[in-house]
């Protein structure tokens, strides 16, 4: 019952939170400097403005966030160079409008199968429970947050069974975005729901596997300076393309991929594919 946050962390507090109830606050449950240590567990929000716990501005502390709450972005997040934030499996990060997360350091997701970590919309109520707080009044739509962007400085990252949905709100990025770096591992990802690209690869040479990728307008989009490779994964229900390779002078391997039909994907050198369409400059065969 309190008119603003239940707790405000400084960048220097490290407290351990178990069992507490935060409730009928003003502000979120707790409001916290990105470089807090602070823990939870067995905790719970509710009647909140928002039910979780607010972050923001520069991250240069090494940091783990739990599964207990959802962290909630808030403008943009920057994980400092030679710094690691450590996500536990089940970790649920939403995102408020526009917000996004810049990763020049090490991201390290502890997310295993059947039990990822989620990125996602402030509105999204399926994982995380009612973080905004209004019940049914409004769902998750596509382009809800903008990104999470590799730099050149994250190569040590692990990025594997990770959930991204309903992000991509920049028209020249996209909501899983390789911007000069990519992590050293990434493979069991879901995209799915950017408002333009599910994937934006520039100046970087990712390696996905066993990925999904689907109801983006475009699945995976390559600059003209990108050299992503894609295999064993399944792209399919994207609008204008599965996979759009803008690099001219780099053919794209994206063999051994389920393309939503058993057809393969809609191409002028494969007559009768029926599945998503791909551009020029990509090596589609053999497709699943």
């Amino acid at each position: 019952d309190n008119l603003n946050h239940a707790a405000w962390l400084s960048a220097a507090s490290s407290p351990a939170f178990s069992d507490n109830l935060f409730v009928r606050n003003s502000g979120y449950a707790v409001y916290q400097a990105a470089s807090s240590q602070a823990t939870y567990s067995g905790n719970y929000a509710a009647g909140n403005l928002y039910n979780g716990i607010g972050v923001t501005g520069s991250l240069s502390a090494n940091v783990t966030w739990d599964n207990n709450l959802p962290y909630i972005v808030i403008g943009t997040l920057t994980l400092e160079i030679n710094t690691t934030l450590t996500l536990q499996s089940e970790a649920v990060i939403k995102f408020q409008a526009a917000a996004k997360m810049v990763i020049n350091g090490q991201l390290i997701s502890q997310g295993v199968e059947g039990h990822p970590v989620f990125f996602t919309s402030i509105k999204d109520d399926q994982v995380g429970g009612d973080t905004n707080n209004n019940g049914t009044a409004n769902s998750p739509t596509k382009g809800d947050w903008d990104s999470i962007a590799f730099t050149s400085t994250s190569g040590t990252s692990n990025f594997n069974y990770v959930v991204l949905r309903y992000g991509g709100s920049t028209s020249t990025t996209g909501m899983l975005y390789f911007n000069g770096g990519s992590p050293s591992s990434t493979s069991h990802l879901v995209i799915q729901g950017s408002q333009y690209r599910g994937i934006y690869c520039i100046n970087a040479s990712p390696y996905l596997d066993y990925v999904s990728i689907t109801e983006n307008t475009v699945g995976l989009y390559n600059s003209t300076n990108g050299y992503p490779t894609i295999m064993y994964s399944n792209i399919f229900s994207n609008t204008t393309y599965g996979i759009q390779n803008a690099n001219t002078s780099f053919t794209m391997m994206a063999s051994n991929n389920w393309w939503g039909s058993s057809a393969g994907p809609t191409h002028s050198s494969n007559p009768g594919g029926t599945g998503d369409a791909v551009s020029n400059y990509v090596n589609f065969t053999p497709y699943e």
